[in-house]
């Protein structure tokens, strides 16, 4: 969910493209971890991860990656997500990485069903 920055949208292009290579997790997680996140930052972690650089260019800037992003900012706007991370849990939204209210939120959805 790229909302940071026009880095933020590149990171988000490369890790949907990296999935196409089978390799989303190492990537988005090393991607995380970048602490000085840029186009060049972006293609070492590509690299450094096995991924084809190449096709994973061609990949990033497909018309079904833009596709894919779109659909996440739209579904994001339907939910009232703003920002990550963000956990839906039952019918509400649960923002921020905040382990006593994800907890209340899980007993909560499982006490209503």
């Amino acid at each position: 969910f790229p909302i940071l920055s026009a880095v933020s949208d590149s990171a988000s292009r490369a890790a949907i493209a990296a999935k196409a290579q089978g390799k989303y997790w190492p990537v988005h997680q090393a991607l995380l971890a970048e602490k000085n996140l840029d186009d060049k930052a972006i293609q070492r972690i590509l690299k450094a991860n096995g991924v084809n650089v190449t096709k994973a260019s061609a990949d990033a800037t497909a018309k079904a990656t833009g596709q894919q992003i779109d659909d996440t900012h739209n579904l994001a706007r339907e939910t009232g997500v703003s920002g990550t991370p963000a956990f839906l849990i039952g019918d509400k939204v649960v923002a921020g990485w905040i382990p006593e209210d994800i907890e209340a939120g899980i007993t909560a959805a499982r006490k209503a069903s």
